[in-house]
């Protein structure tokens, strides 16, 4: 394991091979994958579950797409998010009590999903390193003509000769855009090639693609040389390393959207904190077990659906949670709910941000991420009490959730 990116103390952590190189977050699922294997599971692909039927003794039968049917006698846990779950259910006999079934429609829709897409551009001089760029943000508002930048330089894998730590080659990530709207993809949208799918290649070997990746890199040195005005280079280094550079070769574009297959977006976030609970465990009376990060207690992130399968495996299962530490009981909180986009209001004299730091209101395309919070969301003080965000008053002093800190408003 590896620091995400340079913070003290590391938070977030990168999954790396035995000389220090990323091998992708997917080599996690993949050793468990191969673990259960080891232990006689079997493994299908690309099986989309069509229904369930419950019966009495308990058992459930699923109902597959290619027509295969299989039956659980005992149980059955499933790692499927909001929309194929619906989908699923709508086809389902499961529940035959209305009341129940009311209940457990109602927990479904307590969550909404953020559509998400990412960039990376492969580049053959990784000229940010030769600015001295290899840890940090940066964004750029766009529009549907103009790519928005929403980049991180400690994302991508770069790789570089260890005699000359100035040449260096890789990957970019220059976006990792998300709102529930999908304003920030407008630009990307109409380049994805299949929308169930969400991987899209982008070459230079066409003139579509050339020309994608060639606006791009502009963008990028419109950014890097006249936008960034925290940059820990001079204007005649930022244009020396551009003018010495090329386009990126290619580009892997992902747009997670609400046709994406097995997913319907990004991730989730709750829109009624009301109905947590039974969101969580909708179906475990009938034997069905739900482990997702759509209705865990950390949206957004894999460790949700881990940390609601040790909670479901303890609970049902008798099998103890296999960590030495603690996990946090995370405070849940609401996404924006309103039918408007959040946009923060300036001073008129306050002028635009200019999009050196990456500013811009929400509906300029490509700004931070400021969450709404309705009335009633609950802010954890730093005593440990819970206040409606309303109350909340200047000086108060509440929970920051890292490592015990104290923030004060």
């Amino acid at each position: 394991m590896a620091c995400y990116e340079e913070e003290e103390p590391c938070l977030k952590y990168n999954i790396v091979g035995e000389d220090g190189e990323k091998i992708g977050f997917a080599t996690f699922v993949e050793e468990m994958m191969s673990r259960i294997i080891d232990q006689g599971a079997c493994f299908y692909p690309r099986h989309e579950l069509v229904s369930i039927q419950h019966d009495e003794s308990g058992s459930n039968t699923l109902m597959f797409a290619n027509g295969v049917v299989a039956t659980a006698t005992d149980n059955t846990i499933l790692n499927i998010p909001q929309r194929p779950l619906l989908e699923v259910l709508r086809k389902s006999q499961i529940l035959d009590d209305v009341q129940e079934e009311k209940d457990v429609y109602d927990s479904m829709h307590s969550v909404q999903t953020e559509l998400v897409t990412k960039l990376y551009l492969y580049y053959e001089d990784a000229w940010w390193y030769k600015l001295g760029l290899t840890n940090g943000d940066f964004e750029m508002p766009g529009d549907a003509r103009n790519m928005l930048l929403q980049g991180r330089y400690h994302d991508g894998h770069v790789k570089c000769d260890p005699e000359d730590e100035t040449n260096c080659y890789g990957f970019l990530l220059a976006v990792y855009a998300h709102d529930f709207g999908g304003t920030k993809s407008q630009y990307f949208r109409r380049f994805q090639r299949d929308r169930p799918e969400p991987v899209t290649i982008l070459s230079n070997t066409n003139t579509e693609d050339a020309e994608f990746l060639k606006h791009a890199h502009d963008q990028l040195r419109q950014f890097h040389l006249y936008e960034n005005t925290d940059a820990p280079y001079s204007g005649f280094e930022a244009k020396r390393a551009f003018d010495a550079s090329s386009p990126p070769t290619f580009a892997v574009l992902a747009t997670w959207n609400v046709a994406t297959y097995g997913a319907g977006g990004g991730w989730h976030h709750w829109t009624d904190l009301s109905v947590t609970e039974k969101a969580q465990k909708p179906l475990n009376d009938y034997n069905i077990h739900l482990i997702n990060e759509a209705f865990s207690k950390l949206q957004g992130w894999a460790e949700g659906s881990l940390l609601l399968a040790d909670e479901v495996l303890e609970e049902y299962f008798g099998v103890s949670r296999p960590w030495s530490f603690e996990a946090p009981d995370f405070v849940q909180f609401l996404a924006q709910t309103a039918s408007e986009e959040c946009v923060v209001e300036q001073e008129e004299d306050s002028g635009s941000s200019g999009g050196g730091g990456g500013g811009g209101t929400a509906d300029a395309g490509g700004g931070g991420f400021d969450p709404c919070f309705v009335a009633g969301s609950l802010v954890e003080m730093a005593d440990g009490s819970m206040k409606p965000i309303e109350l909340v008053q200047e000086n108060d002093l509440i929970a920051t959730g890292v490592n015990g800190h104290i923030g004060h408003v």
